[in-house]
C-alpha cells in the first residue's frame, strides 16, 4: 500500500485524482465562498446579537445570493476557471480571480441599478469583492497543495537535492521539480552572503559548503546559474566533486531563451567544465575569412576534427559548395546526414568517397568541382594502431599529404591548403608522430616551391599552412569516451602511467581556431593552439568517476566503486607532449593562436627521399621504410617514451 506523505487516506486520494469529483468539489467550494462572502459583506448591522450580525444577511439584500450563484458560476465556467489544472496553479491565479470577481461585481451593480432591488453601499460591494477573491484563492491554493502532495508517494523514494543558485533560475527550477513530486529540495546554496539565512518558498538559503554529514543525505546537486563562466563553474564543481555527489545543471541561457530547452531539462556536467580552459570567442573577421562563395574540400570529413570543421564552416560562413571527402562509406554517410540536419543556408553539400592517397582521384575532384580551399584532416592518428600497421600508417599520413599538395599546386583553382597536425609531431617517439612531422615538412616544401614559381610568374600565390595542437576531448581515440565506457561497465579504468599528462581542448574550440588560423596564413606557417595547462590523466579519471556519483577504489577506500589500474606505457607513447621544436614562437592577433619559428630543410633534399620511401612502402619493405623515415625526420626517437 502506498504511503502518501501528506494524504495517508487513499479514498481521499482517489477523490482528488478524479477529474469530475474535483470539479464538483471546486464548484461547491466556490458557491460556499460566495455565500460566506455575501453573509459577511451584506449582514444586518442593526441586530443586537454579534453572531447574527456576521452570519445572517440583511433581508433587503437577500436577492444577491441567488443572483450571485446564477451569474458567478456560469461566468467562471465561460472564462475557463475550471479548465486550469489545479495542481499547477501559479502565483498569477489570485489576480485572475480578482479580475473575474470584478466583472461579476459590475454585473451585480448593474442588475441592482436596473431593478427595484435594494442597492448596497459601495463599501459593501468592495468588501464582498475582497472577501470572495480571498476565500476562492485561499481554498484553491490549499487544494493545489493537497493534489501536489499526492505525487510525494514515498519520502524514501524521493531524490534529495540541493539547488546551487537562489536567483530566478533556481526558484523556477525549485517550482518545476517540486511539482513533479520526485524531488525533495533540502536547501539552496548561493555565493551571495546577503541571502544566507533567508528562504525561497520556505526552503533555506545556505552558504555553499558541504560536509561529510550533509553529503550523506544529498543525492544530487543541481547547478541553476546558466550564466556561469567555465572557470567559475569549474571552481564550484571542484569544491563539490570530492564528495562524489552527481552534479547536474540547467541548460545555458541561449537554449532557455530560444526555447530549445526548458528549465528542468537537467543535463550532466561534462568533463570539459572541470578542465577550466579559458575560452575566447571567435574573432568574426577571422573565422569566416575566404570561405564565403568558395568551393571548400574537407579531406577526412568523416573524422572527429573533419566533421566539426564542416559544422563550423556552415555555421560561420556561406561557401558555394562543401565537399565532404572520406574513404569510409559509413563515416561519410554519418557526416553527410549530420551536416544536412544542421544546414540552414543555401550551400551545396557534396559527399565524395575517395582515397586521399590517390593523386588521380584528388586531381579529378579538384578540377571537376573547381576547389578553392582544402582542409586536410585525413590521417591515421591512433598511436598503437599505427605502430601495429606501419606500412599503411606511413603511406596514408605521408602520401595523402603529398598528393593533396601536388594536385593543389598544379591547379588553377586552389588558393589555400591547411593541414591538421599534432603535438606528437614534435620530437616524435612513435610512427604516427614521425609521419605527421613529415607531413609538415611536405607542406612547407610545397610552400617553398610555390614561392619560387610565383617569383618567376609561372604560378599564382597559393598558401600552404599547418595547425598543430594536442588532444581533443571526445574525439575518436580520446581517453574520455574510453573512460566513460569503462565507468559504465563498472571499471576498472586503465591508464598507462600514473604520471602521464596531456593537453586538452574541446573539439568545438579546436575547429574554431583552425578556421581562424586560415585567415592568418601567409605561406608555410605552423600555427600552434594555446592548449592551456596540461592535465594529469589520473586526475581526469578521478574527476570523471566523481561526476558519475561514484568513488575511486584504492588503498584508502577499499570499498569504492571504480578501480584505476596502471598498465604501462604503450610502444611509442610519451609521458608528456610538446608543441614546439625550436622552443620559439611569436603571437598572432588571436590570443590563443601562435606561430612557430622553426628552421626548414630544403624540399629538394626531401623529395628524392620521399620517392624512395614510396617504393619501400609499395614493396612492403618495412625495415628500409623506417630507415628512410628516420633519415628525413632525425628528431624521431622510437626508443624513448
Amino acid at each position: 500500500m502506498n504511503n502518501f506523505t501528506i494524504m495517508p487516506n487513499n479514498k481521499l486520494a482517489f477523490i482528488l485524482r478524479n477529474r469530475f469529483l474535483r470539479r464538483f468539489i471546486l464548484v461547491s467550494l466556490d458557491l460556499l465562498s460566495l455565500l460566506l462572502s455575501a453573509c459577511l459583506s451584506f449582514s444586518n448591522h442593526d441586530h443586537s446579537s454579534k453572531m447574527k450580525m456576521f452570519l445572517f444577511i440583511d433581508s433587503s439584500y437577500f436577492w444577491i445570493i441567488p443572483v450571485v450563484f446564477f451569474v458567478a458560476i456560469p461566468f467562471y465556467f465561460i472564462t475557463g476557471q475550471y479548465k486550469a489544472l489545479t495542481r499547477f496553479l501559479a502565483s498569477q491565479f489570485p489576480y485572475q480571480i480578482c479580475i473575474r470577481n470584478l466583472f461579476i461585481l459590475v454585473i451585480l451593480i448593474n442588475i441592482s441599478n436596473l431593478t427595484n432591488f435594494a442597492n448596497p453601499t459601495f463599501t459593501n460591494w468592495l468588501v464582498f469583492w475582497i472577501i470572495s477573491t480571498a476565500l476562492i484563492s485561499f481554498h484553491r491554493m490549499i487544494f493545489r497543495d493537497m493534489l501536489s502532495s499526492l505525487n510525494l508517494i514515498n519520502k524514501n523514494s524521493q531524490t534529495k537535492v540541493i539547488i546551487y543558485g537562489a536567483g530566478k533560475t533556481g526558484a523556477d527550477l525549485a517550482f518545476s521539480i517540486g511539482n513533479s513530486g520526485g524531488y525533495k529540495i533540502l536547501s539552496f546554496f548561493d555565493d551571495d552572503s546577503s541571502l544566507w539565512g533567508r528562504t525561497v518558498n520556505g526552503i533555506p538559503i545556505m552558504k555553499p559548503s558541504i560536509d561529510l554529514e550533509l553529503a550523506k543525505n544529498v543525492d544530487q546537486v543541481l547547478l541553476a546559474i546558466p550564466s556561469l563562466s567555465r572557470s567559475e563553474r569549474s571552481f564550484i564543481l571542484n569544491s563539490l566533486n570530492r564528495f562524489s555527489i552527481p552534479v547536474y545543471q540547467v541548460p545555458g541561457l541561449s537554449d532557455l531563451t530560444s526555447g530549445r530547452s526548458i528549465i528542468n531539462d537537467l543535463i550532466p556536467i561534462s568533463i570539459e567544465d572541470l578542465l577550466a580552459r579559458k575560452f575566447v570567442d571567435p574573432i568574426q573577421d577571422l573565422i569566416g575569412y575566404g570561405l564565403t562563395g568558395s568551393v571548400v574540400l574537407i579531406a577526412g570529413a568523416g573524422g572527429s576534427i573533419g566533421s566539426e570543421i564542416c559544422l563550423q564552416i556552415i555555421r560561420e560562413s556561406s561557401p558555394k559548395s562543401l565537399l565532404l571527402f572520406d574513404i569510409s562509406e559509413t563515416s561519410l554517410y554519418n557526416v553527410t546526414s549530420l551536416i544536412n540536419e544542421k544546414l540552414e543556408k543555401d550551400i551545396d553539400i557534396i559527399p565524395i568517397l575517395g582515397n586521399a592517397c590517390s593523386l588521380s582521384t584528388i586531381t579529378r575532384v579538384i578540377e571537376e568541382y573547381k576547389v578553392n580551399t582544402i582542409f586536410h584532416a585525413a590521417a591515421y592518428k591512433h598511436v598503437p594502431l599505427v605502430e601495429s600497421n606501419i606500412i599503411e600508417g606511413i603511406y596514408n599520413n605521408v602520401f595523402s599529404t603529398y598528393n593533396i599538395c601536388k594536385a593543389s599546386i598544379s591547379s588553377n583553382y586552389v588558393k589555400q591548403v591547411l593541414f591538421i597536425s599534432t603535438d606528437k609531431a614534435v620530437r616524435p617517439t612513435n610512427i604516427m608522430g614521425a609521419s605527421k612531422r613529415l607531413g609538415e615538412l611536405i607542406m612547407q616544401g610545397f610552400s617553398q616551391r610555390n614561392t619560387e614559381l610565383t617569383s618567376v610568374g609561372s604560378s599564382e600565390k597559393k598558401i600552404f599552412s599547418m595547425v598543430r595542437f594536442g588532444n581533443v576531448l571526445g574525439s575518436s581515440g580520446s581517453v574520455v569516451p574510453l573512460f566513460e565506457k569503462q565507468i559504465k561497465q563498472g571499471g576498472p579504468i586503465t591508464i598507462t602511467h600514473k604520471d602521464i599528462i596531456r593537453y586538452f581542448m574541446t573539439i568545438q574550440e579546436a575547429a574554431q581556431l583552425v578556421l581562424q588560423s586560415l585567415a592568418l596564413s601567409k605561406g608555410g606557417d605552423i600555427f600552434l593552439l594555446d592548449m592551456g595547462k596540461p592535465v594529469k590523466i589520473t586526475y581526469l579519471a578521478e574527476q570523471m568517476i566523481a561526476l558519475s556519483g561514484l568513488t575511486c577504489k584504492n588503498e584508502d577506500n577499499p570499498d569504492g566503486d571504480i578501480e584505476i589500474k596502471y598498465v604501462g606505457l604503450r610502444p611509442g607513447e610519451k609521458l608528456y607532449e610538446e608543441l614546439l621544436i625550436s622552443l620559439k614562437s611569436e603571437p598572432t592577433v588571436h590570443p590563443l593562436i601562435y606561430k612557430a619559428l622553426e628552421t626548414l630543410p630544403s624540399f629538394d633534399l626531401i623529395e628524392p627521399e620521399l620517392n624512395k620511401l614510396k617504393v619501400c612502402l609499395e614493396d612492403n619493405d618495412e625495415k628500409n621504410a623506417l630507415k628512410i623515415l628516420k633519415d628525413i625526420v632525425p628528431d624521431w626517437n622510437p626508443n624513448v617514451n
